[in-house]
């Protein structure tokens, strides 16, 4: 009795089940559409901190704002922002720089570890997104996306980090109000510009505003633990320029 070619099988070897044209199987197109506007944050698995370190480690997180309240380059929300960021003591993290920007919050931050910052930064957005909405008179996300971060490895990313937080606003010409550093974030605080004069200035215009909001002088950020943020990054240069600009 013959047997059908297709039902041959040589030893050893796994018979191909076909699908039928247009049926089963990978298809193009197929799986969720992307919505509009901004690509969204992918959830991968986050590259984990490589050993315990002194301090902790020293990372770059993005905060993404929804567009409605996406207007964060204000008085007001700048000093609820400082107020949220006084607030918080942790051994465990801290704030070293920050800046706000429209549309986004860039933040330069130490972590114990992982769970830490994923605790730390949950309760920001948390407390962010309450204000934000408190003075806008509305309900609703605040927080766009999943918060970006980066961490940091090297004197060089330290350093082209601290410029492009504390510089990210002359980098897209957006206004300073006449001053040479961004007065909406965190460059009245630090202490390495080249400049001091312009350091000062920036510190006058930034304690009048928050006195208008009837904020007492608050300290927002917290002095780095980390090698790479207490010295690492002066190996590339002692002092940041106010000339200088973000490379990318």
């Amino acid at each position: 009795m013959k047997t059908r070619k297709s039902a041959r099988l040589r030893k050893g070897q796994q018979g191909r089940l076909a699908f039928a044209s247009g049926h089963g199987g990978r298809r193009k197109g197929a799986g969720r559409k992307r919505g509009p506007g901004r690509r969204r944050q992918e959830h991968r698995p986050r590259r984990r901190f490589r050993g315990a370190r002194r301090g902790g480690a020293a990372l770059h997180v993005t905060l993404r704002i929804e567009d409605e309240v996406s207007k964060l380059r204000r008085w007001s929300i700048f000093a609820a922002f400082v107020e949220i960021l006084s607030r918080i003591e942790r051994a465990d993290f801290r704030i070293i720089e920050f800046s706000l920007q429209d549309g986004h919050v860039h933040l330069i931050v130490e972590a114990r570890d992982w769970e830490v910052l994923s605790s730390a930064i949950r309760g920001l957005e948390i407390r962010l997104a309450r204000r934000i909405n408190a003075m806008a008179s509305r309900h609703g996300r605040v927080i766009a996306d999943r918060y970006h971060v980066r961490v940091l490895s090297s004197p060089t990313d330290a350093r082209r980090a601290i410029v492009y937080v504390l510089q990210n606003a002359a980098k897209h010409a957006r206004s300073l109000g006449g001053l040479e550093i961004d007065p909406l974030s965190s460059a009245s605080w630090f202490g390495g510009w080249r400049e001091s004069r312009a350091r000062a200035v920036a510190q006058e215009a930034v304690a009048r505003a928050l006195a208008r909001t009837g904020l007492p002088p608050l300290e927002p950020v917290r002095a780095p633990q980390t090698g790479l943020l207490t010295v690492g990054w002066k190996k590339l240069g002692a002092t940041i320029s106010v000339g200088e600009r973000p490379r990318s």
